[in-house]
């Protein structure tokens, strides 16, 4: 068993390790593929979260604008028996109601600046038909910037009509909020 080990021993003084050291561009690689790595799961995490919230936003959106539109369903029932000033802040909210959605499917510096007969063309666009823009939902567009008792109460019923088709068709696009876009 001695010689046996003398003999391992004899063998391995005879091997030599290369010489120069440290491989500097071994070293190098090593560190480039490590920081690559994490680069790539840093963007990964990123990209995951990202996607992940779009649905949430998406349903959000839908949620609210969905609860705002019942109220003015259940205001607009009741039409008959509102003062003209009451009246006025319906279409006012109704207004509102329909830029936010708009913002949902447009980019914001798109929408911010319409107003008048070319938002009403707009949002007959998101639709894909004639539905703000004729009497008397067109009265949306300039209706809360009147006098009061100069907004239509008829056009109450049919603006909720054609919020609704609003809703509808932007939500049929599938498309995430505009501000989430990259």
């Amino acid at each position: 068993m001695n010689e046996q080990r003398q003999a391992l021993l004899d063998a391995l003084g005879a091997a030599r390790l290369p010489e120069g050291g440290i491989a500097w561009s071994m070293v190098m690689l090593a560190l480039l593929v490590a920081i690559g790595l994490l680069v790539g799961i840093a963007a990964s995490v990123r990209w995951a979260r990202r996607h992940r919230r779009a649905p949430v936003a998406v349903t959000a959106w839908t949620d609210e604008a969905r609860e705002m539109l019942a109220r003015l369903g259940e205001r607009s029932r009741r039409a008959d028996e509102a003062s003209d000033e009451q009246v006025r802040d319906w279409l006012a909210e109704a207004a509102q109601l329909a830029r936010r959605v708009a913002l949902v499917d447009e980019p914001r510096e798109e929408i911010a600046a319409l107003h008048g007969e070319a938002w009403l063309q707009r949002l007959d666009a998101l639709v894909g038909r004639p539905l703000f823009s004729v009497a008397p939902v067109s009265s949306l567009a300039s209706a809360p910037y009147r006098p009061v008792g100069e907004a239509p109460r008829a056009a109450l019923p049919v603006t909720h009509a054609a919020l609704e088709a609003l809703i509808e068709a932007v939500e049929q696009r599938g498309r995430t909020p505009a501000s989430t876009r990259s």
